[in-house]
């Protein structure tokens, strides 16, 4: 839809929602803890079926963010597609085996931190790559770093009708 504005922009679109998915990972997951949902109650309310769509909602945040960035790159360097979907491909495996080790090494808090962390450091990656000045970007990113740090504290809850909480 903004094809020419995002193509002339393409760095700060990317770096913004490298920073956009590490403050929404986060975030969103910390709110979701707010919505109260009981699935049971779906036969006879619509109440948790409007609670479901607002969590699938939220929760869809991080990934919109992360795809844009995806995105970005694919509609920016149109001769480097095949390297960076490979890439896409190949970093989302190693990243998805990865998680299995994380979770179970990990509290829930903590590897949420690392996953917004990794956001935050693709941002500055990205920006030190492209000779940006780095320290408002490294503002950007310690300053999402900190909210996971303190949304850590508060704790996750898996949802009790979730396997994970059983465990």
């Amino acid at each position: 839809l903004a094809r020419a504005t995002v193509l002339r922009h393409r760095h700060l679109v990317f770096v913004a929602n490298a920073l956009a998915f590490a403050a929404a990972a986060t975030g969103c997951t910390l709110l979701a803890q707010l919505i109260p949902l009981d699935p049971l109650a779906m036969a006879w309310d619509l109440r948790p079926v409007l609670q479901l769509f607002a969590l699938f909602l939220l929760l869809s945040m991080p990934f919109f963010a992360a795809a844009n960035c995806i995105g970005v790159a694919l509609l920016a360097w149109p001769e480097d597609v095949p390297r960076l979907y490979g890439s896409d491909l190949i970093g989302a495996g190693l990243a998805a085996l990865g998680l299995l080790f994380v979770l179970a090494s990990l509290p829930l808090q903590a590897a949420l931190g690392l996953v917004a962390g990794l956001g935050a450091l693709a941002a500055v990656v990205a920006a030190g790559r492209w000779r940006w000045r780095l320290m408002p970007v490294a503002a950007g990113a310690l300053v999402v770093a900190g909210l996971g740090l303190i949304a850590g504290q508060i704790g996750l809850q898996p949802a009790a009708y979730k396997d994970l909480a059983r465990a």
